[in-house]
């Protein structure tokens, strides 16, 4: 095998960010246009966040922090993260932080709980299909109702 040039690892590493940044904004504009077109509750924005997610092919955001992240320069990585950032945990921050003061969700860690939920929703791309009793959106809801309510008797 012939190594490859540092031309060919730069223009590698170009292409891996301009795609990258191109997905973090398509998801953003997804969700935002998801968000604002369901109904003004809770329960409805999460259910459209999830079927948006699930509409689209899985970010897999686990592997590009282990793997792909520290491939590249350390800036950059810094830089595809807070766009990561930006682009998927800050609408469902933002929609959190909106419920909490509509008085629909008790208050609590927001930030992590909008983590958890897009985790959530994202490894349900990975449930291998005779796993899957109905669909991933009604598994997705499922998570969704879990969330809200608790697993707590009332």
């Amino acid at each position: 095998k012939i190594a490859p040039t540092k031309l060919q690892q730069a223009s590698t590493l170009a292409i891996f960010v301009g795609v990258t940044e191109r997905s973090f904004r398509h998801h953003h504009a997804g969700l935002q246009r998801a968000i604002a077109q369901s109904a003004p509750d809770i329960r409805s924005q999460l259910q459209a966040v999830a079927d948006w997610l699930l509409s689209q092919a899985p970010m897999d955001l686990i592997r590009m922090v282990y793997s792909d992240m520290p491939a590249i320069d350390p800036k950059e990585a810094m830089r595809l993260s807070q766009l990561a950032y930006d682009a998927l945990l800050s609408p469902l921050i933002d929609l959190l932080a909106a419920a909490q003061t509509r008085g629909e969700i008790n208050p609590g860690n927001i930030g992590l709980a909008a983590g958890g939920l897009l985790g959530m929703i994202e490894s349900l791309q990975s449930v291998p299909v005779y796993a899957i009793s109905s669909s991933r959106e009604a598994m997705a809801y499922g998570l969704i109702d879990v969330m809200l309510n608790g697993l707590l008797p009332r």
